[in-house]
């Protein structure tokens, strides 16, 4: 179960358009090293009011799986059965390999999008193009400007 800190509560329930995103963050993979990841690209609040995140990864250091790829995000508040908010985030790496992470957090988002500043803290898994897992661990991720 991840954590995940919020710093202002906006409530948006329409669609908005799509605006640029920017979440940077730390991994710490079971492989070892430390490594910085960003995640920059566009965003939209659905009519559903869920916050959908599609653009790039990136990864900086040596140790990285890959230096890039593309990242696919939805973060959405589980009303109808736990009330808490929950994150799915794919990153399919150019090297064919898929991270994932898909958890309940604990807490809820006060709105969409998050607010800048709003931590989160979750786990991922990382497989190869025959399902072997390479790499497992968790991100310290940060919603900036």
């Amino acid at each position: 179960m991840g954590l995940a800190r919020w710093l202002l509560a906006v409530v948006v329930a329409v669609p908005v358009a799509a605006h640029a995103e920017r979440w940077v963050g730390v991994a710490h993979s079971a492989n070892g090293p430390t490594l910085k990841v960003i995640l920059r690209g566009p965003a939209v609040v659905n009519a559903d009011g869920t916050f959908k995140f599609t653009g790039r990864y990136r990864c900086i250091g040596a140790s990285c799986l890959a230096q890039t790829g593309v990242a696919d995000a939805l973060f959405f508040n589980d009303d109808a059965n736990t009330g808490l908010g929950h994150e799915t985030v794919v990153l399919s790496l150019t090297n064919g390999v898929v991270c994932a992470s898909d958890e309940y957090l604990d807490g809820e988002f006060e709105g969409f999008p998050p607010p800048v500043g709003t931590e989160l803290t979750v786990d991922y898994l990382c497989d190869d193009a025959n399902g072997d897992v390479v790499d497992t661990g968790s991100v310290d991720i940060t919603r900036r400007r």
